[in-house]
């Protein structure tokens, strides 16, 4: 079971969160990167009980303690202002991964990125992920061409997809831009938007 966990957070990354798009590459560089404070401390989602907290690093990165059903993930997180928009890159961090495996098990392990839409105020913010069943309706019919692999599994109940195949982009960060630039205004590119409020101590604690 601790193996199954650890697949899951290693190559399916952010299942707990939605079905999104992994990426072999970031969707930012060095140079594009950009810092809004208002995205850092506490955050509830709307409607349940999972809980964001968000931290500055050393680069102007931040790290995100992402909690649900009391399972606590980490991850690096890069803010990317591409046309009118603001996206979201999440990274696991491997500190996180605590499960019991071997060295030899872990020359096996691929970690991906993945992205989305951000808007953020001071006590408001919300985060549309790409979704994957979009993405991969349009490579069954051929409408759109962006560098990508399908990565087969071959042993029934072994991995935590909903089938024995895994779409994983393999377009570089300048053609992932362009891809996201390109379908930004696209309703149907996007799972339903993740809401989050500031928690309402640190909203009170502001205001004195």
């Amino acid at each position: 079971m601790k193996s199954k966990k650890r697949i899951a957070f290693v190559i399916g990354l952010l299942l707990m969160i939605g079905g999104c798009i992994p990426s072999l590459h970031p969707l930012y560089t060095k140079d594009d990167c950009v810092f809004d404070s208002n995205l850092l401390g506490d955050w509830e989602e709307d409607g349940n009980n999972n809980t964001w907290t968000f931290t500055k690093l050393e680069d102007d990165s931040y790290n995100l303690a992402y909690v649900e059903d009391s399972i606590l993930s980490d991850f690096y997180i890069h803010l990317v202002k591409l046309g009118d928009d603001m996206f979201i890159d999440f990274f696991p961090n491997s500190d996180d991964v605590n499960c019991n495996v071997n060295d030899f098990f872990q020359t096996h392990e691929i970690y991906v990125h993945s992205f989305g839409k951000i808007t953020v105020n001071e006590n408001e913010a919300e985060i549309s992920l790409f979704d994957y069943g979009w993405i991969e309706n349009l490579f069954k019919q051929h409408k759109i061409r962006i560098p990508h692999e399908v990565l087969k599994y071959p042993y029934d109940n072994k991995y935590p997809f909903d089938n024995d195949e895994q779409i994983l982009l393999t377009a570089s960060t300048e053609e992932l831009q362009a891809f996201v630039k390109k379908y930004a205004d696209d309703e149907n590119a996007f799972i339903e938007p993740t809401k989050l409020k500031r928690k309402k101590q640190l909203i009170e604690r502001r205001s004195e």
